[in-house]
């Protein structure tokens, strides 16, 4: 009996919980933390759009992480920038890193950032809900909120911070499973 696909509320969840790793593995080729969460809302849209092509939740972060990887790829190419700092052996010794890094039930991670979520503070809700569910880019946001677009940037990036360290806390206090 096959799984079903995941959830697009399950995919976002993920991402956003784990978004410290996805930027910090978009920035080791990058070497732009703009770029790179750039690229993040990139791949967090995509799996927003093709969550049901991802049968298997266990999976599904490494499925983000190619997909961060070849927008990365296509970034260099696109805007002729250097080639990341970082030598191929060098990006595929993180990449073994990120398959082992602890994986935990999806239930309890679900849980933990429903929890979190529902923690932040009313705008910060209401931009998450702008940029993630209405789709909207950091400068669309800008204009319609009338905050500069590195104060949208800025905002996120707490956002991301306090869910990804409120998360990680719920995880710790239950402790990882490994499988």
């Amino acid at each position: 009996m096959s799984k079903p696909p995941i959830s697009r509320d399950e995919g976002l969840r993920l991402l956003l919980s784990r978004r410290g790793e996805l930027i910090a593995y978009l920035y080791s080729y990058v070497r732009d933390l703009h770029i790179a969460e750039d690229l993040f809302q990139d791949v967090t849209l995509r799996m927003v759009d093709r969550h049901a092509e991802i049968l298997d939740a266990d999976k599904a972060f490494a499925w983000a992480r190619s997909v961060a990887r070849n927008r990365a790829i296509d970034w260099l190419r696109s805007e002729k920038h250097r080639p990341s700092l970082l030598d191929a052996d060098a990006l595929e010794l993180l990449e073994r890193e990120w398959e082992h890094s602890p994986k935990h039930d999806t239930n309890e991670m679900l849980d933990a950032v429903s929890h979190c979520v529902g923690r932040l503070t009313p705008r910060a809700r209401q931009l998450v809900e702008m940029r993630f569910r209405n789709q909207m880019t950091a400068g669309e946001i800008s204009e319609t909120s009338g905050r500069k677009v590195q104060s949208v940037y800025a905002a996120f990036s707490r956002i991301y911070s306090t869910l990804g360290d409120c998360i990680k806390q719920k995880l710790a206090d239950r402790g990882p499973h490994h499988g």
